[in-house]
């Protein structure tokens, strides 16, 4: 029961990303069946991939892939939920593993 919970609190958090990017004037693809990375962004010709994550940590694995994609293809972001006034809290994640809100 708790599994089927959290996968709904998680795909609910994806939702509200992806209305939040698409109301900056991003085109977002959302995947399915909790598939890395959660959301494709688009606008202006530049893409980005953003990891949701309702408790804000990344597992080794996907550290390693997020890596991968932003050494190989494009930036690649983590957003997780903040309880103060803002719902989501987007971050940059470079090779350094600094993070930088957007």
């Amino acid at each position: 029961m708790a599994q089927i919970n959290t996968k709904r609190k998680g795909t609910r958090f994806e939702t509200k990303v992806k209305q939040e990017l698409e109301s900056k004037g991003y085109l977002c693809m959302r995947q399915s069946a909790s598939r890395f990375p959660d959301i494709v962004a688009i606008r202006d010709g530049v893409a980005f991939v953003v990891e949701c994550k309702t408790n804000k940590y990344l597992s080794k694995d996907e550290k390693l892939k997020g890596t991968e994609i932003f050494n190989q293809y494009c930036d690649f972001l983590i957003a997780y939920p903040v309880k103060e006034g803002r719902c989501v809290v987007i971050e940059y994640m470079n090779l350094n593993n600094e993070k930088i809100k957007i």
